[in-house]
C-alpha cells in the first residue's frame, strides 16, 4: 500500500495507530508524535501501511521526520532517533546534515 499521511492526520482518524508492536495505545503514539514536533521536526510523514481495513482503520510501520535545520533541535530529534534504533539492535544513526530520517518498526 502506498498511501502517506501527514501523522496528525493519520492518528486523528478513529482506529489508527503507529506501529502495533512499538506504540502499545494510540495516545503513546501521539504522544511520540507531538514530542518529535516540539522538538523540532517541520513535518511528519506518516508511510509503510501495514493493516489497511479502511481509511479510518490502520496501522504502519514507518515515520519520515523532516528535520530542522538547528543543531540543537536535530540532535533533541537524533537522540529519539538513536534510542529507537539501539532498541532495536541497530547502529546508530549520523547527523550528515540530511534533509530527513526514517523511523521504521518492524
Amino acid at each position: 500500500m502506498n498511501k502517506t499521511f501527514e501523522a496528525r492526520e493519520f492518528l486523528s482518524k478513529s482506529k489508527t495507530n503507529l506501529a502495533k508492536n512499538r506504540f502499545s495505545s494510540k495516545k503513546e503514539s501521539i504522544d511520540f508524535v507531538e514530542r518529535l514536533y516540539i522538538l523540532g521536526a517541520s513535518q511528519i510523514i506518516v508511510t509503510g501501511i501495514r493493516s489497511f481495513v479502511s481509511d479510518d482503520d490502520m496501522s504502519c510501520d514507518e515515520l519520515i521526520v523532516y528535520l530542522p535545520t538547528d543543531k540543537e533541535k536535530r540532535k533533541a530529534i537524533f537522540d529519539i532517533y538513536n534510542k529507537e534504533l539501539v532498541t532495536d539492535g541497530n547502529e546508530v544513526g549520523k547527523d550528515e546534515d540530511q534533509r530527513e530520517i526514517k523511523f521504521w518498526w518492524d
